[in-house]
């Protein structure tokens, strides 16, 4: 294996590899061509502990991740939400159909009944309405 080094206007050619020559390099006092190593300039060290640029871009990924997972978390409860609201809507449908058959006034308990249920509901769903408009504003 050989190695050239091309600079100051010539060629040098060393016998051996990378590492053979950098420790060449270095008995001669020559230490700049290990300080512009790949490994020194993209990040790593000699210990090969990552340099701050590398921390920077791990935190930033850990923080994209957590939004991430936030934002997915979010929308599992919107929707779950959505399908609660529909439910409650097709329930007060119901019973505001029973409300309106003039049958129904004629048994009183059956009538407090419904209409009991129907406040219960209404108010149910008025906290969903609430808490589908808080997770909408939240997206």
């Amino acid at each position: 294996t050989r190695v050239l080094e091309v600079g100051g206007g010539r060629v040098e050619s060393h016998i051996g590899n990378y590492g053979d020559f950098l420790r060449a390099k270095e008995f001669l006092g020559d230490s700049s061509h290990s300080k512009n190593r790949v490994e020194h300039l993209s990040g790593k060290v000699d210990n090969g502990t990552p340099t701050e640029d590398k921390q920077a871009r791990i935190q930033a990924h850990a923080e994209r991740k957590e939004q991430q997972r936030r934002k997915q978390q979010r929308e599992k409860i919107l929707a779950k939400t959505e399908v609660e609201i529909e439910s409650l809507e097709q329930k007060l449908s119901v019973l505001e159909q029973q409300m309106a058959d003039p049958e129904t006034y004629q048994d009183q308990d059956l009538w407090r009944q419904i209409s009991a249920d129907h406040a219960r509901l209404k108010d149910a769903l008025d906290e969903l309405y609430a808490q589908w408009e808080e997770l909408q504003d939240d997206a």
